[in-house]
Protein backbone atom coordinates (compact mmCIF):
# COMPACT_ATOMS: atom_id res chain seq x y z
CA UNK A 1 0.00 0.00 0.00
CA UNK A 2 1.31 3.26 -0.90
CA UNK A 3 1.82 6.27 1.84
CA UNK A 4 -0.26 9.52 1.08
CA UNK A 5 1.63 13.06 1.85
CA UNK A 6 0.27 13.72 5.25
CA UNK A 7 -1.45 16.99 3.20
CA UNK A 8 -4.15 14.57 1.94
CA UNK A 9 -4.46 12.92 5.17
CA UNK A 10 -4.99 15.95 7.35
CA UNK A 11 -7.29 17.35 4.55
CA UNK A 12 -9.54 13.65 4.44
CA UNK A 13 -9.16 14.06 8.64
CA UNK A 14 -10.88 17.22 8.21
CA UNK A 15 -13.13 16.85 6.31
CA UNK A 16 -14.49 13.19 7.94
CA UNK A 17 -14.20 15.77 11.47
CA UNK A 18 -16.49 18.60 9.46
CA UNK A 19 -18.67 15.66 8.42
CA UNK A 20 -19.31 13.94 12.21
CA UNK A 21 -19.54 17.49 13.31
CA UNK A 22 -22.38 18.55 10.75
CA UNK A 23 -24.39 15.37 10.78
CA UNK A 24 -24.63 15.09 14.45
CA UNK A 25 -25.38 19.15 14.48
CA UNK A 26 -28.27 20.07 17.13
CA UNK A 27 -29.92 22.29 14.05
CA UNK A 28 -32.29 20.76 12.21
CA UNK A 29 -31.53 23.05 9.34
CA UNK A 30 -27.90 22.42 9.15
CA UNK A 31 -28.85 18.45 9.83
CA UNK A 32 -31.07 18.83 6.40
CA UNK A 33 -29.05 21.29 4.36
CA UNK A 34 -25.87 18.33 5.32
CA UNK A 35 -27.76 15.50 4.52
CA UNK A 36 -29.38 16.89 1.28
CA UNK A 37 -25.59 17.61 0.19
CA UNK A 38 -24.33 14.44 0.82
CA UNK A 39 -27.24 12.76 -1.13
CA UNK A 40 -26.81 14.28 -4.13
CA UNK A 41 -23.26 13.56 -4.06
CA UNK A 42 -24.44 10.30 -3.65
CA UNK A 43 -26.50 10.59 -6.62
CA UNK A 44 -23.91 12.14 -8.81
CA UNK A 45 -20.87 9.35 -7.66
CA UNK A 46 -23.84 6.52 -8.60
CA UNK A 47 -23.89 7.80 -11.74
CA UNK A 48 -20.47 7.56 -12.83
CA UNK A 49 -20.08 4.26 -14.54
CA UNK A 50 -17.16 2.46 -13.68
CA UNK A 51 -14.70 3.64 -16.18
CA UNK A 52 -15.38 7.32 -15.24
CA UNK A 53 -14.40 6.04 -12.16
CA UNK A 54 -11.42 4.30 -13.03
CA UNK A 55 -10.20 7.39 -14.64
CA UNK A 56 -10.77 9.96 -11.98
CA UNK A 57 -8.77 8.07 -9.74
CA UNK A 58 -6.02 7.54 -12.72
CA UNK A 59 -6.05 3.82 -12.42
CA UNK A 60 -5.52 2.21 -15.58
CA UNK A 61 -8.47 0.54 -17.95
CA UNK A 62 -8.63 -2.91 -17.99
CA UNK A 63 -7.97 -2.82 -21.64
CA UNK A 64 -4.63 -1.38 -21.04
CA UNK A 65 -3.46 -3.56 -19.10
Amino acid sequence: MTSEPSGIKDHILKTIDTMETLGSSQDFGVRRKFNRMIGDQYEALIALSASELREMAGDPSPDDL
